[in-house]
């Protein structure tokens, strides 16, 4: 069942649904001070870059995938926005 709801901004919308997981699972919420990174090149790191990094780490603790995903990010270009990144790996 999903429904729709308001934000703080009453003229926008957002639409609710239940999600199924298995235990281990990994959920990674950001912010997209993470992926509008850029290069010396004006390259993005990008959504892409970010899975990149989350397939490689997928299965290590938390803080190491964290770890991951902040060194490509500040190893790719200078922080331009703010930075925030929840995980949440799903338990039996």
């Amino acid at each position: 069942m999903s429904r729709t709801s308001f934000a703080m901004f009453g003229d926008r919308r957002y639409t609710s649904a239940p999600v199924t997981f298995d235990p281990g699972d990994l959920f990674v919420i950001l912010t997209d001070g993470l992926t509008e990174v850029f290069d010396s090149h004006d390259r993005e790191l990008g959504l892409e870059g970010i899975k990149g990094v989350i397939r490689q780490h997928a299965d290590a603790p938390l803080d190491r995938v964290k770890d991951a995903l902040l060194a490509a990010a500040h190893g790719h270009g200078p922080q331009l926005d703010d930075q925030t990144l929840l995980l949440i790996r799903a338990s039996a």
